[in-house]
C-alpha cells in the first residue's frame, strides 16, 4: 500500500509525458484507465489533459 501510493504520483507524470509525446487518442485510454483506478485523481487529470491535448493539436 505505502510503496504503491508513492508510485502512483510518480507514475502519472510519467504516464503524461508519455503520451504526450504519443498520440492524443492515449490519452482518452489513460482518463478511463484513471477513472478506474482513482475518481478522484480525475478532477485534477482532466483539466491538465485538455491543456496537454490543446497544445497537441497546436
Amino acid at each position: 500500500m505505502r510503496k504503491s501510493r508513492l508510485l502512483r504520483p510518480i507514475r502519472l507524470q510519467y504516464v503524461m509525458r508519455k503520451s504526450r509525446l504519443l498520440r492524443p487518442i492515449r490519452l482518452h485510454y489513460v482518463m478511463r484507465k484513471s477513472r478506474l483506478l482513482r475518481p478522484i485523481r480525475l478532477h485534477y487529470v482532466i483539466p491538465v489533459m485538455r491543456v496537454m491535448m490543446l497544445a497537441v493539436d497546436q
